[in-house]
């Protein structure tokens, strides 16, 4: 979140504190004439932000400091695709992921965090497992990219298939903290 809006939700919570505090402190009995109601106290808060970068000033001194603009760099994306019909078990395969940088800096990382479940029947039942996969590359502003999200994924656990039907769902992050989206699924696995 924008630090300035931050800031500002602060103020406005920590403001809305204030007027319901002072909606809850009674006034002492006798205090206020017949039919009048007490009345809580607003108190107007205002925040301002300023960036400031030391920086010597004419006659030399370390103190002064140089005022910064606000930053208009904005992280952001939009999920286009995912295509897992190519994953297979037991060999490297491969899932397709295509995203647009809609922001106005690139994106230099994907974060995928991905749930696979399956029932497997009497006696295991439902089982998932959750994965986080990093994928490194650069989305310019206004680029749509497809990324391959490499997988390794074997044929069995112990003695138990792994074929079968999964319910998929993977979650996308840019640049390691934006939510671009999220794709769920069926997605079947053969060997």
């Amino acid at each position: 979140m924008d630090p300035t809006i931050r800031s500002a939700l602060a103020g406005f919570i920590f403001l809305i504190l204030i007027i319901i505090g002072t909606m809850l402190i009674p006034s002492p009995s006798g205090s206020l004439p017949d039919g009048a109601s007490p009345t809580p106290t607003v108190i107007t808060l205002v925040a301002s932000r300023t960036t400031t970068i030391p920086g010597p000033t004419p006659s030399g001194s370390p103190q002064a400091t140089t005022p910064v603009p606000a930053t208009t760099a904005v992280v952001q994306a939009h999920l286009d695709s995912v295509d897992a019909s190519q994953l297979e078990l037991g060999r490297t395969s491969y899932a397709y992921i295509t995203l647009s940088n809609t922001g106005t800096v690139p994106i230099t990382k994907i974060r995928t965090e991905i749930s696979a479940g399956k029932d497997f029947g009497f006696p295991l039942g439902y089982q998932s497992r959750d994965f986080i996969h990093e994928l490194y590359d650069r989305i310019e502003p206004g680029e749509t990219r497809t990324l391959r999200d490499e997988f390794d994924l074997p044929l069995s656990e112990g003695i138990i298939s792994l074929e079968g039907l999964y319910q998929v769902t993977i979650r996308i992050y840019a640049n390691d903290w934006y939510y671009v989206g999220a794709w769920q699924g069926e997605v079947y696995l053969k060997g």
